[in-house]
């Protein structure tokens, strides 16, 4: 009978599939077990970047070994911001010339409310109207005093025009002002919710200051910068609480009091959009045009004139009346002024009437922007702190080696090897608050916090310079003549030797060309370590003469430690020469050897020899450094 088996290929498939997908998530959550990226070593293995969203720092660019991937992680995320990491540039640039190095070693804001915080023209009405008359006691003729009797009863009902004109003015300032105290309110709130951060601190304490004009009570949109680390604090609430404090304010809507407890004040405004739009509805209509005046729609007019209007005709037809031409004139023009003042507050009050529809429209462009955005999640769909404090850390991705990946295309469209690769991104944020959910972020409504800078380049070859001990001596002879002193003082010559000096260590200078053996590490500290095979080339300063070493260098950041094998120069005597040879005595007999002094002897014969030594060097060493510039 013929066996049949299954082809195992969809089973082992989907076990790949599972075991792929399971390392990928477990990548994302164990970013944290990755190291982190170093400023001053290349970094040979994938590495991360953390950012505090409340303290961003822009960090010097990341040296990295090519086809390594920087992972980019926030904490602290604030619920009403998106998060993104955006590419912004990428650039290749060449490297340093180390070989001429070598041989130039070797030789030596906020949108405000349009308006007033005072109704315009509404004191104007408050003016003094007293009415200038015969002075009291005056003797007047029959026809003086019926004269002054008509002008009093006009200015007796000009006062009166008056005060009902300053009354409705009043009742018009009142409901104007109350719009206008929310608004400011709002506006700061919203204000503080778009300002940068860190924020500075108080004076007796690590708390922020709060914004301009904040009230006290308004609950904070991110938990403040000096808490009690021990305290920790459900940020997802705090953010709660503020929304619904501004959706409150703005619109009345309910305020959750069982999930954020109380209302913040009895103080908070309520219902602005609202409020608002019912006063518009009161206010003055806009002319058609130049000529005609601004009207207000009766009995509904927030600044109602219509006992003014009807009394008006009555007090012109009584100044019509009088017979004295001087109190005419003089009433005539405070009627006027009266009409004028009417006028102004209307105009004031038109005035607010556009600052309101602008305001109108933008508290609810807010409020559309804060209903919609719950701050739970970010457009990544990444939950934030659903149920865990505002430690949580957010995943932004990682960025890679700006090379090609299309292995046919590489040797095209790739940089020359020998180029380093800078890739710059953005950590941008996007405010929900200022900018609907609902809509495509523009490169404005993008906030960049941190960029990120990463150089894609892992050169071997290095030079430095500085100087080496060697443990070889210097050694010079010369003719000496030894001198014996008499009972009296008096040197007195004996005869002329060859004498040795000695000079060690000897100190060098010198430049070494360095070839990094293994990939760069660090110190605890995070300070930058190396190791390089070192041929160095020095000046001996004693003979001046070239000599050469060669070893292993060690590095710490810029400075390098050197043991070395040193190839340099000694010098000997020659011709039978050695030192402590006498070459002539003072008062010697004839015949006498060494010989009488007679002369100067000549100098002792030498010659240089190549010998070997331990030296130790120390130096600094000249990175190789990347730029757009052509060597």
């Amino acid at each position: 009978m013929q066996r049949t088996t299954e082809m195992p290929c969809p089973r082992l498939f989907y076990a790949l599939y599972l075991l792929l997908t399971s390392s990928l998530f477990a990548y994302a959550d164990d970013f944290s077990k990755l190291p982190k990226c170093s400023t001053e070593k290349i970094n040979s293995e994938d590495c991360a970047v953390f950012i505090d969203r409340k303290f961003p720092i822009i960090m010097p660019t990341f040296p990295m070994r090519p086809g390594k991937h920087i992972v980019v992680v926030l904490y602290d995320a604030f619920h009403f911001e998106t998060v993104s990491l955006d590419p912004t540039t990428a650039q290749a640039f060449e490297g340093t010339d180390q070989g001429a190095g070598l041989v130039t070693s070797a030789i030596p804001n906020f949108k405000g409310f349009v308006g007033s915080t005072a109704v315009q023209g509404y004191d104007l009405a408050l003016r003094d109207f007293a009415f200038v008359g015969p002075k009291e006691g005056a003797q007047l003729t029959a026809k003086q005093a019926a004269d002054a009797k008509a002008a009093k009863a006009v200015q007796d009902e000009l006062d009166k025009l008056r005060a009902d004109l300053k009354a409705e003015a009043g009742v018009a300032a009142t409901k104007v002002q109350k719009q206008i105290d929310d608004v400011t309110i709002i506006y700061a709130q919203l204000k503080e919710v778009q300002i940068a951060v860190p924020r500075p601190v108080k004076k007796d304490s690590e708390e922020e200051k709060r914004g301009l004009g904040v009230p006290r009570w308004t609950p904070k949109p991110w938990p403040y910068q000096g808490q009690n680390p021990d305290a920790k604090i459900n940020q997802t609430i705090e953010y709660k609480k503020w929304r619904g404090t501004l959706l409150y304010e703005l619109n009345g809507d309910d305020y959750d009091t069982v999930t954020l407890g109380p209302i913040p004040s009895d103080s908070a405004p309520t219902n602005a959009i609202g409020g608002i739009t019912a006063l518009q509805m009161t206010l003055p209509i806009p002319p058609k045009d130049a000529s005609t005046l601004a009207t207000c729609t009766v009995p509904s007019c927030v600044f109602d004139t219509t006992g003014f209007d009807t009394e008006l005709p009555k007090a012109q037809a009584a100044i019509n009346a009088l017979t004295n031409e001087d109190d005419k004139k003089t009433l005539q023009a405070k009627l006027k002024k009266l009409t004028d003042q009417k006028t102004n507050i209307l105009a004031g009050l038109l005035a607010d009437t556009v600052s309101f529809t602008k305001v109108l429209a933008d508290l609810q462009s807010y409020y559309w922007n804060i209903s919609q955005w719950t701050g739970e999640t970010d457009l990544t769909k990444i939950p934030l702190d659903s149920d865990k404090f505002s430690d949580e850390p957010m995943f932004l991705g990682r960025i890679p080696d700006p090379t090609s990946k299309d292995k046919s295309l590489i040797q095209y469209v790739a940089p020359y090897k020998a180029l380093g690769r800078q890739i710059t991104y953005s950590v941008n944020v996007v405010n929900q608050v200022a900018t609907s959910s609902a809509s495509v972020a523009t490169t404005a409504q993008k906030t960049a916090i941190v960029t990120i800078t990463a150089l894609y380049a892992d050169p071997h070859f290095e030079v430095s310079s500085g100087a080496f001990f060697s443990s070889l001596a210097n050694r010079s002879f010369a003719n000496v003549t030894t001198v014996s002193i008499s009972p009296n003082g008096t040197p007195t010559p004996v005869n002329i030797k060859i004498v040795k000096t000695t000079t060690h260590p000897e100190v060098l200078p010198y430049v070494a060309a360095n070839y990094r053996l293994f990939r760069e590490r660090a110190w605890p500290d995070q300070r930058r370590f190396a190791s390089y095979a070192t041929l160095a080339v020095a000046l001996n300063p004693y003979n001046t003469l070239p000599e050469f070493a060669g070893g292993l260098s060690f590095s710490w950041r810029s400075i390098m430690i050197s043991p070395l094998y040193h190839l340099g120069h000694s010098t000997h005597l020659t011709q039978g020469e050695a030192p402590g040879q006498i070459y002539c005595v003072y008062g010697a007999p004839a015949g006498n050897d060494p010989p009488a002094c007679a002369s100067a002897p000549p100098t002792p014969v030498t010659k240089t020899y190549w010998t070997n030594a331990i030296a130790l060097g120390i130096g600094v060493r000249i990175p190789n450094l990347f730029s757009s510039t052509n060597h």
